[in-house]
Parts: C-alpha cells; sequence; structure tokens
C-alpha cells in the first residue's frame, strides 16, 4: 500500500474519532446538569454516595464534557498525534469496560454518550465502543502517520483556546438555560397531544410513545389533564426539590404569581418534595398559588432550574426561564408579547454559538501555516556560491 494511501486512511479514521468525541463533548457541555445526573445514576450503580456539601456528580459530568470536546479537537486538527492516541485508546477502553459492566449487570436504557441529542441502547453503546477501540488502536499504532492539520508552534493556542471556549459555554449553560433543548419538553413542544394523543393510527405508524407526565394535589387527585386542556395561558414554576430552590428567585417569583393573577393566568408550583416540606415553604416565601407534585426526574427534564418557570398556552410550551433571568414583569418596560419566544431565535442562538468557535478556528488554523510558511522563507538557508579562481 502506498504511504499516501497509508495518511489518508490514518487521517480519516483520527477525524471520525474527532467527529464523535467533539459531538459528545458539545452536546454534553450545553446541558451540564443533565450530564450530572446521568453521571449520579451511574455512582447509585457502584453505591457510590456523594458528599453533602458538593455536588460531585456535576462536575464530574462538567469535566468528562470538556475533556471529551478538546481531545476531539486533538484528533480533528492533529494536534500532538502520539499522546493524543494513547489518551483516546485509554478512554474508549475504559468507556468499553463500564458499557460492558453495566449491560452485565445493571442495565441502563440510555448511556448518555451524546445526552438527550441522541439516545443510545446498551447494545448500540457496547457495539459504539468497540468500534472507537479498534480506531484507536490503529491510532497508537502509527500516530504519526496522518496528516496534521495545524503547524507545531500553534498546537498550544488550538487546545487553550478549545478549553476556554467549551467551558465559558457550560456555566452559560448552566447559570441560565441550555442553549439547544433536545428533550420532550422544549419550547414549542405539545404536551397535550405529548401526554394524551389523539390521533390512535398515527400512534401505530409511528411507535409513538406518549410522555410519561403524572400531576396530582395533594389529595392525590389527578391535575394533569386539567392543565394541559385549559384553553388559556398557564404558567409553571417548576422546583423539583424546594429544599435547593433559590431563595431570591422564589421572592421574584411571587410578584410574577400577583401579575398572572391580574392577567387570568394560572399559575401553580410543581415539586417533587413530600407535603410537609411543601407546607413548610409555603409558610416561609408566603406562597399563594397552588402546589401540585409530580416525578423528580421528570420535573428536572422539563428545565434545568431550580426553580424554573414555564408558560403553556393551549397545552403547548411557549417559554421557558431559567432562576437567573426571570422575566421582570413589574418594569415599565415589560410588554406580555415578551412572554412569548421567537421560534427563530434558536438557529440565530445556535448559529452564534457555533461561529464563536470555528471561524476563530479558522483562522488561526490560516494563521499557523502563513507565518510558519513566511519564517520558513525569511530564514531559509542560502546555497553557497563555489567561486572558480
Amino acid at each position: 500500500m502506498k504511504e499516501t494511501t497509508k495518511k489518508t486512511i490514518f487521517t480519516i479514521i483520527r477525524v471520525i474519532l474527532g467527529v464523535v468525541f467533539v459531538l459528545s463533548g458539545f452536546v454534553k457541555s450545553v446541558d451540564p446538569k443533565g450530564v450530572g445526573y446521568k453521571v449520579a445514576e451511574y455512582f447509585n450503580i457502584v453505591g457510590f454516595k456523594e458528599p453533602s456539601w458538593i455536588n460531585l456528580s456535576l462536575i464530574a459530568g462538567g469535566c468528562l464534557a470538556i475533556f471529551e470536546f478538546v481531545l476531539g479537537v486533538h484528533l480533528l486538527l492533529g494536534i500532538r498525534r502520539r499522546f493524543t492516541s494513547y489518551v483516546t485508546l485509554l478512554l474508549c477502553v475504559a468507556f468499553l469496560a463500564i458499557s460492558i459492566l453495566t449491560a452485565i449487570f445493571h442495565p441502563i436504557p440510555d448511556c448518555g454518550c451524546f445526552g438527550d441529542f441522541y439516545k443510545l441502547s446498551q447494545t448500540e453503546t457496547v457495539l459504539k465502543n468497540i468500534l472507537l477501540s479498534a480506531f484507536s488502536v490503529f491510532l497508537v499504532l502509527k500516530p504519526r502517520l496522518s496528516v496534521s492539520f495545524v503547524a507545531v508552534g500553534w498546537h498550544w493556542f488550538v487546545s487553550l483556546y478549545s478549553w476556554v471556549y467549551i467551558t465559558l459555554l457550560m456555566l452559560g449553560s448552566m447559570y441560565y438555560l441550555p442553549p439547544m433543548d433536545f428533550r420532550p419538553y422544549k419550547i414549542s413542544a405539545n404536551l397535550r397531544e405529548s401526554v394524551f394523543p389523539s390521533d390512535e393510527k398515527k400512534l401505530e405508524k409511528d411507535n409513538f410513545i406518549p410522555l410519561d407526565l403524572y400531576l396530582s394535589d395533594s389529595l392525590k387527585n389527578d391535575m394533569t389533564a386539567e392543565i394541559l386542556f385549559d384553553k388559556g395561558k398557564t404558567m409553571l414554576v417548576v422546583c423539583p426539590l424546594l429544599r435547593e430552590a433559590d431563595i431570591a428567585a422564589t421572592e421574584q417569583i411571587n410578584t410574577i404569581a400577583d401579575w398572572c393573577y391580574d392577567n387570568n393566568i394560572k399559575i401553580y408550583c410543581l415539586t417533587s418534595s413530600s407535603i410537609e416540606e411543601t407546607q413548610e415553604w409555603s409558610k416561609m416565601n408566603d406562597i399563594q398559588y397552588p402546589i401540585l407534585f409530580g416525578d423528580l426526574s421528570t420535573l428536572r427534564t422539563i428545565i434545568r432550574s431550580n426553580p424554573g418557570l414555564v408558560l403553556l398556552s393551549d397545552g403547548v410550551i411557549v417559554n421557558k426561564w431559567s432562576c437567573h433571568n426571570l422575566p421582570r414583569v413589574d418594569s415599565r418596560k415589560f410588554k406580555p408579547s415578551q412572554l412569548f419566544a421567537d421560534p427563530a431565535n434558536k438557529y440565530a442562538r445556535l448559529l452564534m454559538i457555533v461561529s464563536w468557535y470555528i471561524f476563530p478556528m479558522l483562522l488561526i488554523i490560516f494563521l499557523s501555516h502563513s507565518i510558519t510558511a513566511l519564517r520558513k522563507h525569511i530564514y531559509k538557508p542560502k546555497k553557497s556560491l563555489d567561486v572558480k579562481l
């Protein structure tokens, strides 16, 4: 086999691995709390109890997301090829071992490899990890046979920019809400049709599985249909765990609740806490709106904030807010139309987020090759002239 053909094959293998890790790290970084919940699930499987003073699962999930993204960039661009190939092999083998052990002793419905973007079954996860491990072995055998797309002197800068970019993206997603929502409770989702589907033929054809959303009052009465079939607007204050709810946000939500009552908008609080905790929390925070109860995992899936706001209109989610960017209904500049999210904004936001990485990176690659070529030209050794006497 020709050397050029070998280089092409090894480069393609490296790029495939790079794409997988960049995608995996990116989708985890836009939903770090979701990754933290998945890591906590793995902790429970092995019987590890997290300390109460630190959210270890969230930290571990965030570090994994950042590491995967940066490793993927190294693979894509051919940065520190030998070192990167060994790290990739170790990581893939570790993932393979974990997936095999969980498949044998404690099967889980989704490994969390790609967050909520794409869910893999236990078998698909094992096969994926076997394939990635095989690709990694090829890279370890001939790490420098693949082509590097960045000049060696600029490797550190590419790594640094990748670390900074993905860390800031993850922190922003954690403080506010995920800029890209792949969950069934995203903005524009029709919960009425998702929970109580009306088209039976469509169900049979598409193998559609209704959402498992159940909300009840303190007397165990099912309130799900009443909320989703309401023809007006309904504001949901989602507090998965009341003891962890942001107190400052709770005070601001009381102002929003008063505004909702003045504008004929129903408002409910959704929580998984006990009735005793609910009664104590209501007294402490002067809560005047009704409180309903739901499953902890479901409430955390609805919104990645505690508390968070979800606005429904005819059973459709029209907007969501984190506790850090609640609508300022008490402001003179506030208009009711601001409560509705613009569907076009999510595409503009996605384009902006991706552009902040791709365009600077293309510029870095261009500069790395241009400056390196210029230096070679300037410092090119002059040929000695043989002078005959």
